[in-house]
């Protein structure tokens, strides 16, 4: 099994549609597409986001060695890494607003 053969179980075993799939990695369904055929290589973000958001074991996605999937019962750090993540992303979206905000502001003054 191929990368792309395990990025793409990891879909249909999460029940996805191509598009949805794609959306929740922040990434186009071509692409997606791509990198389930095998005609275009993952990003680490993408990666990352993928083992993040789907529990998926990063070692698995890569090697095709160990568990799918990553135990997260009772596991607190599982949980703080998670907050970690959305606390990134929510820093990374608030300061896009704050730049589109300037920007604006800076067109209406003119």
């Amino acid at each position: 099994m191929n990368l792309g053969d395990r990025i793409k179980e990891v879909r249909t075993s999460s029940n996805k549609s191509l598009t949805a799939f794609a959306d929740s990695l922040g990434i186009s369904k071509g692409t997606l597409s791509k990198m389930e055929n095998n005609k275009n290589s993952p990003s680490v973000t993408t990666l990352v986001s993928l083992s993040k958001q789907y529990n998926v074991n990063l070692n698995w996605i890569l090697t095709s060695e160990g568990e799918m999937y990553i135990d997260s019962s009772n596991d607190s750090e599982f949980y703080k890494e998670k907050i970690r993540y959305l606390k990134e992303k929510l820093a990374v979206l608030s300061k896009k607003l704050e730049e589109e905000v300037d920007n604006i502001n800076e067109i209406v003054a003119e």
